[in-house]
């Protein structure tokens, strides 16, 4: 015999396992739907999560008007099935009229009130949004920032002005939420006050700022206004400018981030330096600004536009950089040094033979250095060739970077430097030896312990000792 509904009711009210009222409401789904109501919305109290979201959905899908007060005064509590309840209530809902979604906020209950904004947003009606901008100014922060969320999809841009107002609200999570909202709705008319955002004090603000600028101006072909705040005195307001640049990608920033290569802040100076890199591959461009910067009058953008041109690898401007390495500034040598070595290959080689016989030693000392970089095979000839040069620095970074390399041609090499006159190229020469560490070099040391420099052979036997404490065994 089957059990009437109420019978069902009585049974779940006095049933005390979870597992079995749980039977019971899936019972329950045999009999008819408007005579097992008081069932589910009974079941709403139950203290298995299991079994009230059982009963939450079956009322939503069913859309039970009914159950619509109940569903709604639940919200008020810390519950973690807060988006499924939510969900049921806007199904049921969009099936009543506004007015009785409305007419909860003059329950006076907070906790209850802090939901119908998020209700009212996910209903979608517009009718909704007279009410919402009155909320807005609602004296608690949670209601103010649920409001704004719920105006995202529903506010006409001539009622912006009353979101726009919100980014000087007290709270940091209402201004947050209002900014992210600005910029889902893409209007430019947030633009201008958004701009000003960029050099609050608060980081978090700025970081969603320059978020919601990029969903408004992504598409934009001017980016004039933004151009324009590179060149503020305000340094904050200038390098969340360079990250907005860096997430909207526009090939043409890339001249303008040129210019900041020479601030005399080196956080634009870097974050610049990145942000052209970025923009260049993902473009897949190397901008003529870039190139041109090889022979700009400011060192820093000589220096950084080298880096760049390294990261990116364009060989299509090598002279330019070889022509860098007669520079003055000793770091822009050093970054034309990096970039070339990164670029590396037999053509890059070949041009360095030519270079090493350039009469300025500072172009010399930077191409040994260039090689001892590369430090492939190709390097070795032109290597061994600045062996004789003139400039004893020259002489002992070309043994240090042949001793990074090996071959007898090398050994050989470096044996004939063993018995130079000046004592620094044969202390090198040795060092080059002990980095090799193979037999025939370890042979030429035994053989230069004869040397009349004290601190030389006391060298040599510091060196022997790493690569074979038994070296004397070698004698």
């Amino acid at each position: 015999m089957s059990l009437s509904e109420n019978d069902l009711l009585y049974q779940y009210n006095h049933e005390k396992d979870g597992k079995v009222r749980r039977k019971i409401l899936e019972t329950a789904l045999e009999y008819d739907l408007k005579k097992t109501i008081p069932l589910y919305i009974e079941a709403l109290k139950d203290a298995n999560v299991e079994n009230k979201v059982f009963a939450i959905r079956y009322l939503g899908q069913n859309y039970v008007i009914e159950a619509l007060k109940p569903l709604i005064e639940l919200t008020q509590y810390r519950l973690e099935i807060y988006d499924e309840l939510i969900s049921s209530i806007v199904k049921i809902a969009k099936h009543v009229d506004l007015e009785e979604i409305i007419g909860f906020l003059e329950m006076g209950n907070f906790n209850l009130k802090k939901s119908i904004p998020v209700i009212l947003g996910k209903i979608g009606n517009k009718n909704a949004v007279k009410i919402l901008i009155e909320l807005l100014d609602d004296k608690n922060p949670i209601v103010r920032r649920n409001t704004v969320r719920a105006l995202e999809k529903l506010i006409e841009p001539t009622d912006l002005r009353h979101l726009i107002k919100k980014l000087g609200d007290i709270n940091l999570e209402v201004r947050k939420t209002t900014i992210r909202v600005l910029g889902y709705t893409g209007d430019k008319n947030s633009v201008k006050p958004l701009l000003e955002l960029l050099k609050d004090p608060e980081p978090d603000i700025r970081r969603h700022t320059v978020r919601a600028l990029y969903r408004i101006l992504k598409k934009e072909k001017s980016l004039r206004t933004i151009y324009s705040i590179l060149k503020s005195k305000n340094s904050i307001l200038r390098l969340e400018a360079i990250k907005l640049l860096g997430l909207i990608e526009s090939p043409d920033s890339i001249k303008h981030l040129t210019r900041l290569l020479n601030s005399t802040n080196g956080k634009i100076r870097r974050l610049a330096f990145n942000v052209i890199i970025k923009i260049s591959k993902a473009k897949k461009i190397m901008d003529n600004s870039i190139l041109q910067g090889l022979e700009a009058k400011e060192w820093q953008i000589r220096r950084y536009c080298a880096r760049i041109i390294g990261v990116i690898g364009n060989d299509s401007n090598t002279d330019s950089l070889f022509n860098l390495l007669k520079n003055t500034k000793n770091s822009v040598r050093r970054a034309a040094i990096e970039a070339l070595s990164k670029l590396g290959g037999k053509k890059i080689i070949e041009i360095s033979k030519k270079y090493l016989e350039n009469p300025d030693w500072r172009i010399r000392r930077s191409v040994v250095d260039l090689l001892r970089k590369i430090g492939t095979e190709e390097a070795i000839d032109p290597l061994i060739k600045s062996l004789n040069d003139e400039d004893v620095y020259i002489r002992s970074w070309a043994i240090k970077a042949l001793g990074n390399l090996n071959g007898d041609e090398i050994i050989n090499a470096l044996e004939v430097k063993l018995k130079d006159e000046n004592p620094k190229i044969r202390l090198s020469a040795i060092k080059a030896l002990g980095k090799i560490g193979d037999k025939k070099a370890m042979n030429l040391l035994v053989q230069a312990l004869g040397d009349d420099q004290f601190e030389i052979r006391k060298e040599i036997e510091s060196i022997l000792n790493k690569i074979e404490p038994n070296w004397l065994n070698l004698i």
